[in-house]
């Protein structure tokens, strides 16, 4: 028997990119050098702030981070994840 783990993709995505350690490499190897290079990744910090509707959770994880480029002006990084998981059974 299984066990269904509710909002299992929500909780993984939060739990490892919800550290600003991981966070801060995943910006800096997914965003363009041309941007990172302006920004202060040292100030990032992982807000509890989620947009995402109940009805959407189960398909979509939401992450905001703020931080601050390196003239002190404040910036905000918005991620909306789509997840999905369909599971395949074998008899």
């Amino acid at each position: 028997m299984s066990k269904k783990v509710p909002k299992a993709h929500d909780s993984f995505v939060k739990n490892i990119l919800g550290r600003e350690v991981y966070a801060r490499d995943f910006i800096r190897y997914y965003l363009p050098e041309k941007i990172t290079s302006q920004l202060d990744l040292d100030t990032l910090e992982v807000s509890s702030k989620s947009f995402v509707s109940d009805e959407l959770k189960e398909n979509l994880t939401d992450l905001v981070m703020s931080l601050q480029f390196k003239n002190r002006d404040l910036a905000e990084i918005y991620m909306l994840i789509e997840h999905k998981s369909n599971l395949f059974h074998l008899t």
